[in-house]
C-alpha cells in the first residue's frame, strides 16, 4: 500500500485484519528506505510519534555526537555535517520483514540463534559483565573492554579460544546499551579497599553524580567504561593530581591538573573533562560509552 502524501495525522499505511496489533514505528533509509532501512533508536522513537501526531512539521534529535533535523511533512532528515538526507517514514511494526529492514540505529539485529549464556558473570574479571558483548559464533558473554583486550592481545574467545571477529571492534554501534550504566558493585568494593577511606564530602557532593569523558579521535566524546571512571573519580575525589588506569592493554596516565589522557611511551595526549550527569543532555557532541556509539536523545 503507498503512503498517503498529505502531512498530519494521516497514517501512512491502512490497518488490515492481518497487522492486528503492530504498532507504529520509524525508520530511516540508507539512503532510501529500498536500499536498507534501520528503526531509530528505540530511545527517540516517543519523540519523534509525539511531534508527528501533534503535526509539527520538524523536531530535532542527537544520533551519536550529531544533531539532526527531521522534516515530517517531506519525510526528510538532515544535518549540518552531512551532505546525505536521508528518507525517514512511519510504518507499523509488521511492515518491518517486507521492507528488509536491516536493524536498530545502525547496528544490525541480534542473531538470537545459537548458545545462549545463563549467567551475566564474565570470565575475564569475574565480575557482572559491565557493557555485556556477545560473541555470535560461540555466544559467550563478557565486558566489552575484557573482550576487546583480550582481541588485541591476539586471543581467542576466552572461554572456548573461538575467533573473536574484528569487526566488533570496528566503530561498534549498539542500540541495547543503558548509557547510564553503573560500575558493578564488587568492583567498586574492591577499588575502595585498594584505594583507602572515602574524603569528606558534603551532603551534595554525596547526591550528585559525575561523569567522565574521553575526546574521541576525531570529533565529540564519549563516556569511560564504568569501572575506569569509578576509579578516575575515587582519585579525583582524593585529589591525587594524577593516576594510572590500563584499558585495552595499554598503561596510561590520568593528568588531572591537565585535563590529558596520556598513553605511556607515546606522545599522544586525549582531552578528558568531568561533567555532572545531568549535563549529558546539554551536550550535544557525546557519541556514547567506551568507544561504542550509542546515545540518542531528543531535543526538541
Amino acid at each position: 500500500m503507498a503512503p498517503a502524501t498529505s502531512f498530519g495525522k494521516t497514517e501512512w499505511f491502512q490497518t488490515s485484519k492481518k497487522e492486528g496489533n503492530s504498532r507504529f514505528i520509524w525508520i530511516y533509509g540508507n539512503p532510501t528506505i529500498k536500499s536498507g532501512c534501520y528503526e531509530f533508536h528505540p530511545d527517540l522513537q516517543d519523540h519523534i510519534e509525539e511531534a508527528y501526531l501533534a503535526e509539527k512539521k520538524t523536531c530535532k534529535v542527537s544520533v551519536f555526537g550529531t544533531v539532526w533535523t527531521l522534516d515530517l511533512k517531506n519525510m526528510k532528515e538532515s544535518s549540518k555535517t552531512s551532505k546525505a538526507k536521508p528518507e525517514i517514514r512511519r510504518v507499523r511494526t509488521s511492515q518491518l520483514k517486507k521492507l528488509k529492514c536491516i536493524g536498530v540505529a545502525g547496528a544490525k539485529y541480534a542473531k538470537t540463534s545459537g548458545f545462549q549464556q545463563s549467567d551475566d558473570i564474565c570470565a575475564v574479571c569475574y565480575d557482572p559483565s559491565t557493557i555485556p558483548t556477545r560473541i555470535e559464533k560461540c555466544g559467550h558473554i563478557f565486558c566489552f573492554l575484557c573482550l576487546k583486550t583480550n582481541y588485541i592481545l591476539g586471543n581467542g574467545c576466552p572461554t572456548c579460544r573461538g575467533a573473536i571477529p574484528y569487526s566488533m571492534f570496528q566503530k561498534p554501534i549498539r542500540a541495547d546499551i543503558d548509557f547510564h550504566i553503573e560500575c558493578p558493585l564488587e568492583y567498586a568494593v574492591d577499588c575502595a579497599k585498594m584505594l583507602g577511606p572515602d574524603p569528606k564530602k558534603s551532603e551534595r557532593e554525596s547526591s550528585e553524580k559525575y561523569y567522565w569523558l574521553y575526546q574521541s579521535n576525531h570529533s565529540g566524546w564519549f563516556r569511560y567504561d564504568p569501572k575506569t571512571e569509578y576509579f578516575i573519580e575515587e582519585n579525583f575525589k582524593r585529589k591525587n593530581k594524577s593516576c594510572e588506569v590500563y584499558i585495552c592493554g595499554l598503561k596510561m596516565t590520568i593528568n588531572f591538573k591537565r585535563s590529558t589522557q596520556e598513553i605511556q611511551g607515546k606522545i599522544r595526549k586525549r582531552k578528558i573533562k568531568r561533567i555532572a550527569a545531568s549535563d549529558v543532555y546539554k551536550q550535544h557532541d557525546l557519541k556514547g560509552i567506551a568507544g561504542i556509539r550509542t546515545l540518542n536523545y531528543p531535543i526538541s
